[in-house]
């Protein structure tokens, strides 16, 4: 199952490259906030949907045959996508060779490989931004192997509880995304990533304390809300950290670095917690993703974390209710 799962994979993740380098094309950076918010938003409810359609399927359909139904939807789905992007011509760049990101035009296609990637290794913003993104991302993926431990056999939750804390976070995310998109649009990539980073350090110990099944639903909102930062805010960072004439060597190191901080933390975390015990493993998993948003606040300009009108108050106002939108509005008031 495993070397099955690798090869399908395998096509997926060669062609983010190519995908990734031709968002950057199609949208400039002034539009990708509520662009991809809005994309993200879809792909959240279809995501949503097909997860209840498919529990349908498995429960209608006997072992094997539910899972080769699904994999044939999948595939109709996937020959649906591919025929729409068949349908996409791209232009030939006339723009010169340029050695920043989203401010300079891409660069000729005819530049050679060797120097595109040499571009990329040398510039130090992206390289900050790969940084950031994978200590972050491996303090994300260092508890996840120990979830179903924790909360069934330590907490005693009821499986059932799974259900209900994914679908809770699915609609966390789809009502806050458009919140921070237009965050995104008016402070950047890097300011959503960093606030959406400590976020989710902040939010990581709670389940130490936490162990109902209302409780954690609760937890998983919020996580949800910044779930819907993160997504948007890592990709478009991509996108403008990743010199524009060596984007897709960009990208590629940078899906490196993601895919092995998501091979190597679950193992760490889950070597950790049968060794010192759930405590120390939450600790770590949170000095991670605090110490990934630490590096990403360091490429937000400071104008963006100007407190009065916080664009992104709509998303945590959602997440902690009105307490927090009365507190901001005084806030704001005593800046002034």
């Amino acid at each position: 199952f495993i070397a099955l799962y690798a090869y399908l994979s395998f096509p997926a993740t060669v062609a983010n490259v190519a995908w990734t380098s031709l968002m950057a094309e199609l949208f400039p950076p002034i539009l990708r906030g509520r662009v991809f918010a809005d994309r993200n938003l879809w792909l959240t409810l279809a995501s949503l949907l097909a997860s209840l359609a498919s529990g349908v399927i498995v429960a209608l359909i006997g072992w094997p045959w539910h899972y080769a139904v699904l994999t044939l939807v999948t595939l109709a789905g996937q020959l649906l996508s591919i025929r729409y992007l068949a349908a996409l011509r791209e232009e030939p760049l006339e723009s010169p060779p340029s050695q920043g990101g989203d401010a300079a035009p891409a660069a000729a296609s005819d530049r050679p490989a060797g120097g595109r990637a040499a571009g990329a290794l040398g510039w130090r913003p992206f390289w900050t931004f790969a940084a950031g993104a994978f200590v972050f991302q491996f303090g994300l993926a260092w508890p996840q192997g120990i979830w179903p431990t924790v909360f069934i056999d330590i907490d005693g939750v009821p499986v059932v509880w799974f259900g209900i804390w994914n679908t809770v976070s699915a609609f966390a995310t789809i009502a806050s995304v458009r919140a921070w998109g237009r965050a995104h649009d008016r402070r950047g990539p890097f300011f959503v990533a960093a606030q959406a980073a400590l976020l989710f350090g902040l939010l990581v110990p709670f389940y130490l304390w936490v162990t109902t099944g209302p409780g954690i639903a609760l937890l998983n909102a919020v996580g949800g809300v910044a779930t819907a930062a993160i997504n948007l805010a890592l990709f478009n960072g991509l996108l403008a950290a990743a010199p524009a004439e060596a984007r897709p060597h960009a990208v590629g190191w940078f899906n490196l670095l993601i895919g092995l901080a998501n091979f190597a933390g679950p193992l760490l975390g889950a070597w950790q917690f049968h060794a010192l015990g759930l405590a120390p493993t939450i600790a770590v998993a949170a000095v991670l993703r605090v110490a990934g948003a630490a590096v990403l606040v360091s490429l937000a300009p400071r104008a963006a974390w100007a407190l009065p009108s916080l664009p992104s108050a709509s998303a945590w106002r959602f997440a902690l209710g009105p307490f927090v939108r009365r507190a901001l509005g005084r806030r704001a008031e005593n800046v002034r």
